[in-house]
């Protein structure tokens, strides 16, 4: 197993950032599952890219991101897999490890509500070609009266990106009312817009046509049928070492481990069919090869053919049903993908992307709102995330 010790700093007198590393044996530390090392800690437990691993060094480094576990798998084959940096920082150091939970943000998006939503199409409770107000009758009027439950799915329903939930409701159960109020962005299906408030709808949805809240739902469809046992919403407490911290308090002192980063996700009691979400490493690794037809399946290879296809595409931005297949500007994708790819990303730092053509998946978990990296960062994030589908494919 290479082992590095890494060590940030400047060149004397440039200012320029530098590495140093050093490939040696450390003692083992089994509270940790990890190698004892100086300043930033890094594993690679499996199929050795060094070119992975020192992007992942020098976006810690950089400031990017504190920490990071990692994956790749090329048929059955492991190109790259590792964790390196921190969990968290402050009020005190955790070191990363692959056991890691994270905050998965908007990953919760396709692998939770959009293969519910996929799997009651199969079932025949649900059409994506059918008016989204059949299934939630308030939601009506002017343009709503157009939109498809595939419009919602492929971020093409013309419902704003966010609202301010939180300051518009008083309390989780003035939410659907709230965004059946709100004003439309665009006509339906004349353009994308990516779109939180229509998967917070979806999930609404899928509560109305199943009778199931939204966690259970994802439990009995999705994480239990797959083994994905630290998968879940609203995490319990004990779990919470375990966990990877986000965003800091404003002293600075603290941080939230174990509470959904996403504002409007934590009001509705951090359970929502755009963001809420954990998951680790290993959970998301068995969703990527379910998604290749590998092991349990949770949907036939025909739903998610026609699911990972393009359902809307208005020259800029591409999407399946609840899936990314072009994102603009700074596509995290890379350009090596063929046209049968797919994948999606996390405000906190996560993302995975799969290419069926190539029995390829790769998974990058980062805890980047844990540097109080603010939303200017996400284009040079989804360049980082381009080099390492770059690199992970051999470019």
């Amino acid at each position: 197993m290479p082992i590095y010790v890494v060590w940030c700093g400047t060149g004397a007198g440039t200012g320029v950032p530098m590495l140093g590393v050093q490939r040696r044996h450390w003692p083992y530390d089994p509270t940790t599952n990890l190698y004892q090392r100086p300043f930033l800690w890094v594993s690679v437990d499996g199929g050795v890219d060094e070119r992975i691993t020192s992007l992942i060094r020098s976006s810690i480094c950089s400031g990017l991101f504190p920490g990071a576990v990692w994956l790749v798998q090329e048929g059955d084959g492991i190109v790259s897999r590792g964790q390196a940096g921190l969990a968290q920082r402050v009020p005190s150091q955790r070191h990363m490890r692959r056991q890691c939970i994270f905050d998965v943000a908007s990953l919760t998006k396709p692998v939770c509500a959009g293969t519910i939503a996929l799997k009651l199409w199969e079932g025949g409770e649900l059409s994506p070609d059918e008016h989204f107000g059949r299934y939630l009758p308030q939601f009506s009027g002017g343009w709503r009266d157009g939109v498809t439950l595939g419009q919602v799915l492929s971020h093409s329903s013309g419902l704003p990106s966010g609202l301010p939930i939180p300051k518009l409701c008083k309390d989780p159960s003035q939410v659907l009312d709230c965004i059946c109020k709100a004003e439309m962005a665009y006509a339906p299906g004349s353009r994308t817009l990516y779109s939180d408030v229509g998967f917070i709808l979806l999930g609404k949805l899928l509560e109305r046509v199943s009778g199931k809240a939204l966690d259970v739902l994802g439990n009995r469809v999705v994480f239990g049928p797959l083994g994905m046992d630290r998968t879940m919403y609203r995490p319990p407490r004990r779990l919470r070492p375990e966990i990877v911290a986000t965003e800091r308090s404003r002293s600075g002192r603290g941080a939230l481990v174990g509470v959904v980063h996403d504002g409007s996700a934590r009001f509705m009691r951090g359970v929502s069919g755009h963001a809420g979400l954990f998951s680790s490493i290993d959970d998301l690794a068995k969703f990527c090869r379910t998604m290749l037809g590998k092991g349990h399946a949770v949907l036939s290879r025909q739903t998610i053919e026609r699911a990972t296809s393009v359902w809307a595409d208005d020259g800029e931005n591409a999407y399946g049903l609840g899936w990314f297949k072009r994102r603009s500007p700074e596509n995290p994708a890379s350009r090596h993908f063929s046209k049968l790819a797919y994948g999606h990303t996390g405000y906190t730092g996560t993302s995975i992307w799969i290419d069926p053509a190539r029995d390829f998946f790769a998974i990058l978990l980062t805890n980047r709102v844990h540097n109080q990296t603010d939303a200017g960062r996400i284009p040079e994030m989804n360049r980082m995330r381009r080099r390492f589908h770059d690199l992970a494919l051999g470019h």
